[in-house]
């Protein structure tokens, strides 16, 4: 019996099978449109990223700097501005965009993570996009235009050449677009051009003047303003006085745990550093302050117990800095500074039974990092603990949670960032 040989394929067939094949080859290598992320209690911040391959991401960004609102000083006017337009924006009202503009290093872009940092727990997120990636702000927008935060959209530096695309993204995005304005998101930019593009003597000759006198802006002017107005609130900085910028330079100093004697003699210092800088801006009396501290510390950092206690199902337990602490309202692990005479594990039960009422079994050190915050430099004997007796009491008046990565509290102190990574790598299943 013999086998018939299956009928030949039509040269049609086998045309529109190669094509299906290569349309499938294309859509592979194709960017996706914007995904949302899959967990948003993942961070308080996000970045928006394009790819090599075309592909948009929304990445959280894991460490925000952690600069509070009673840090910035001397710009108390642009600060009140700034917060209650905020705090408008987190309580459901009517809110505008905003432009801050005026001399690099005042605090335009320091004043926006603040009131992140003040607002997060109120349901406030942040999205940085560059300045070359606006022209996707429709599809940012689309992507959280339905959650029940309010995210702020946060370009820094922003400023255009003639002819980009991303001018007119922003225009169409903050006014003027076929789209409705969404509720839960406004756009904090900040600039060092109050118009946002570039500006040339010639175009003062497309002013017109009237019979009266009146001088009116020609075409070239009326577009290159109209940007900068559809920010509904404008906040200007300015450059400092010298008492200004000294006052800026004592409030850092402090932060970082200097005696008011100290911080006096700092002064003249400080100026000749702002001279030789050719500027007395907040950041440069900031970069002063860091520099003057780390020469003249010469004090051991503080010895620090902390305890990692992890329940059977694998949570970590996370407290609340108390009131009159500094970092008040910040996350993190329990634990304390060592009395002299104890060793870590002494420290460690005498803190816990102090905060939390527990009393911990034997434990050992895991990890010893060390971290520089703005008032002390601290060593940190990081230990596991699995077993305890007692019910827990904060016994300082602070909150606690029980977490699994990724956490859902924030914010947490810096000194736990690494910790939390090798934790986080070890949940991870082998």
């Amino acid at each position: 019996m013999s086998m018939s040989s299956p009928p030949p394929t039509h040269p049609l067939e086998r045309l529109i099978e190669r094509a299906e094949a290569l349309i499938s080859r294309i859509e592979q290598v194709l960017p996706l449109p914007l995904q949302a992320p899959e967990d948003w209690s993942e961070a308080i911040a996000w970045r928006y990223r394009r790819r090599g391959s075309g592909q948009a991401l929304l990445d959280p960004v894991r460490h925000v700097s952690q600069l509070g609102l009673d840090e910035l000083v001397e710009i108390d006017a642009q600060k009140e501005k700034i917060q209650r337009n905020t705090e408008q924006f987190v309580n459901g009202k009517p809110a505008n965009n905003v432009l801050l503009t005026g001399a690099r290093g005042t605090g335009k872009s320091s004043l926006i993570k603040a009131c992140l940092n003040t607002y997060a727990p109120r349901g406030l997120r942040l999205i940085e996009v560059d300045k070359s990636d606006l022209i996707d702000l429709p599809d940012i927008v689309e992507v959280v235009s339905h959650r029940p935060e309010k995210f702020i959209i946060f370009c820094d530096d922003l400023s255009f050449e003639d002819g980009e695309s991303s001018y007119k993204a922003l225009k169409s995005i903050l006014d003027g677009s076929v789209a409705a304005a969404t509720a839960n998101v406004l756009i904090y930019a900040t600039s060092n051009r109050r118009h946002l593009l570039p500006e040339y003597m010639k175009e003062n000759e497309t002013y017109t003047h009237t019979a009266d006198g009146e001088i009116h802006p020609g075409e070239v002017i009326e577009e290159k303003i109209s940007l900068s107005e559809r920010f509904g609130l404008w906040v200007s900085f300015y450059p400092f006085s010298q008492a200004e910028y000294l006052a800026i330079v004592g409030q850092w100093l402090q932060s970082f745990g200097l005696a008011p004697p100290a911080i006096e003699a700092a002064k003249p210092e400080a100026l000749v550093w702002a001279l030789e800088r050719g500027s007395r801006s907040g950041r440069v009396a900031y970069q002063f302050a860091r520099d003057f501290v780390g020469r003249q510390s010469t004090e051991p950092p503080i010895e620090v117990a902390v305890g990692i206690l992890i329940r059977q199902d694998g949570a970590l337990l996370l407290s609340t800095r108390p009131e009159g602490k500094p970092y008040a309202g910040y996350w993190e692990f329990p634990g304390g500074k060592l009395e002299a005479g104890e060793t870590v594990e002494q420290a460690l039960r005498r803190e816990l039974i102090e905060e939390l009422g527990v009393t911990i079994g034997a434990t050992q050190v895991w990890r010893v990092t060390e971290h520089q915050y703005a008032h002390a430099k601290v060593r940190l004997h990081w230990c596991k603990v699995h077993e305890w007796q007692g019910e827990f009491e904060m016994r300082e008046g602070q909150k606690m949670a029980w977490q699994t990565f990724p956490l859902t509290v924030s914010p947490v102190l810096a000194g736990a960032y690494p910790v939390l990574d090798w934790l986080e790598a070890e949940s991870r299943p082998t």
